[in-house]
C-alpha cells in the first residue's frame, strides 16, 4: 500500500510540475505576443509620423508645385 501512495504521490507531482512548466511557457509565450503588438503599434504610428510629412511637406521634398 505505501508503494502505490509512493507511485501516486510520484505521478501527481509530475503532472503538477508538467501544468507548471505548460504554464511558464505560456506566458512567455504571451509575452512575446504583446511585444509583438506593441512593436507594430509604434511602428504604425512612425509610418503615421512618415506619411504625415510627405503629405504637409512633399511637394518640396518631391520638387512638386
Amino acid at each position: 500500500m505505501g508503494a502505490v501512495k509512493d507511485s501516486v504521490a510520484r505521478i501527481e507531482k509530475a503532472v503538477t510540475d508538467g501544468f507548471k512548466s505548460v504554464g511558464e511557457r505560456l506566458d512567455a509565450l504571451e509575452a512575446k505576443e504583446n511585444q509583438r503588438k506593441g512593436a507594430l503599434a509604434a511602428l504604425m504610428v512612425f509610418s503615421g509620423f512618415v506619411g504625415g510629412l510627405i503629405a504637409k511637406f512633399g511637394a518640396a521634398i518631391f520638387g512638386g508645385h
